[in-house]
């Protein structure tokens, strides 16, 4: 890895592999000995750490996202299990926050300066401790203990940052992911003219442009949108309309079908709305999100600026029944649509004299299907010969992509655009130009579910 800031800096590491992150890519560190290692000098005085991260479950008992040969942050502490520090041959310390694995993306930023060392989670203040350390920056991860998870953004500061600073850092990350939402179709119970409900997902996220309603004596109005595929979230942001004198009280919800609805915020206190709104994180599924709006402090409307929606396509084979027409022990067909990506799991099937093997995962139910992404094992310049295919049936087989030219397997794997109805999706595998095993390491499919 090349330091790009001309220092000679240069890194290398062990393990991580690429995977989308919380802007754009991250890295995805399996625990145990994964590392980055940056031979960084460690940043004495006051400094600054910030970094988003998404928590895996793991039986560790310890869990180091940055490490020197002096000091380390961890994630998962010795004995508590909270996000905490440690001095080498002195003593471990935790702060009063556990870092849940709950598929959610987390703002981590730890200050040292005159005061100790602080921690602050989503820019909000948790504890300080008055023990000081250096910022370790050797390393992300360690060889042994590592942290297990995805891991984005890291920024290091040689000052601490205030907590405003803080506060600001965090909201302006949210702010430069791109909205999912921006322009999908978007219906309401009601508008007043020129102020359809379009105008709460447009680009204009300012009062200028916005969505609105009378109550009409009614207990609420409701505004949704169609996502148009099946996503997995990140956060929502909402905004009312702030103007310095009044709130809006309502109900965020997320559907996959439009049907069965999940609650993921609401907002039912008389804080004045601010410029930026409110923030709610979420690992729900989704392809509809609404607002149920209850109540406005300023009159009988309700009205909405901005709804920004994050997140990323959630494929619709994750986790999905798969079978095979073989697999070598350990290296079952279910293992290419869990949930861990690169070469940690993988299906494996011998030729044994045969032409081909097959993989097949049921959807469950017909899905229209506009992506596919195959990725196999990924080793230098190795690559893999194949063919994708769709069924409704699972007895009449279309085949809508093929692999039959020599480019070496990648950690990003062949994306495929593909337009096709289909229940199963079968991988036929033919060629592997390293030896005789077929690998399949992961399978992901996005669309959304036909009615």
């Amino acid at each position: 890895m090349t330091d790009a800031s001309g220092l000679g800096r240069d890194a290398g590491y062990k393990g991580p592999v690429r995977a989308e992150g919380w802007l754009g890519n991250g890295l995805q560190f399996n625990g145990n000995d994964h590392f980055v290692y940056t031979a960084a000098e460690d940043i004495r005085g006051s400094w600054t750490a910030s970094l988003w991260v998404n928590n895996s479950s793991t039986a560790q008992s310890t869990e180091i996202i940055l490490n020197s040969p002096d000091t380390s942050i961890r994630v998962k502490q010795l004995g508590t299990g909270k996000v905490g520090f440690s001095r080498y041959g002195a003593a471990d310390y935790s702060f009063n926050y556990t870092l849940a694995a709950d598929g959610t993306w987390k703002q981590l930023t730890f200050v040292g300066d005159t005061n100790g060392t602080s921690l602050y989670v989503n820019g909000d203040f948790i504890e300080t401790h008055s023990v000081k350390i250096n910022l370790p920056t050797q390393s992300l991860g360690k060889i042994t203990s590592s942290y297990k998870g995805m891991l984005d953004e890291v920024k290091l500061y040689d000052r601490p940052l205030t907590a405003a600073e803080i506060r600001d850092s965090y909201l302006a990350d949210i702010a430069a992911k791109p909205s999912i939402a921006l322009n999908k179709p978007a219906t309401a119970d009601a508008s007043t003219l020129g102020h359809e409900a379009g105008l709460a997902n447009d680009a204009d996220k300012s009062n200028a442009s916005y969505w609105e309603a009378e109550l009409a004596g009614l207990p609420e109005r409701t505004w949704q949108v169609d996502l148009q595929g099946l996503y997995t979230l990140d956060g929502v942001k909402i905004r009312t309309i702030a103007d310095g004198a009044s709130y809006v009280t309502y109900v965020v919800e997320a559907s996959e079908d439009g049907s069965s609805w999940t609650q993921i915020g609401s907002r039912t206190d008389t804080a004045l709305e601010t410029d930026f709104g409110r923030y709610f994180v979420t690992s729900a599924k989704a392809r509809f999100l609404r607002v149920r709006l209850t109540g406005s402090s300023s009159g009988t409307a309700v009205q909405l600026s901005d709804v920004s929606v994050y997140g990323k396509p959630a494929s619709i084979a994750l986790g999905k029944p798969a079978t095979a027409e073989s697999s070598e022990a350990g290296h079952g067909p279910e293992l290419a649509v869990d949930a861990v990506p690169g070469n940690g799991t993988y299906w494996d099937a011998a030729l044994d004299g045969n032409s081909s093997r097959w993989w097949q995962v049921d959807l469950g139910q017909l899905h229209r299907i506009d992506r596919i992404v195959v990725r196999n094992y990924v080793e230098g310049s190795r690559y893999y010969h194949y063919e994708v295919q769709a069924s409704q049936d699972g007895t009449t087989w279309t085949t809508v992509a093929a692999k039959t030219d020599s480019a070496p397997a990648d950690d990003d794997g062949d994306s495929y655009t593909v337009n096709v109805d289909a229940r199963w999706l079968r991988v036929v595998m033919t060629h592997n130009s390293s030896n005789e095993s077929m690998h399949l390491s992961d399978f992901q499919a996005f669309g959304y579910a036909l009615p």
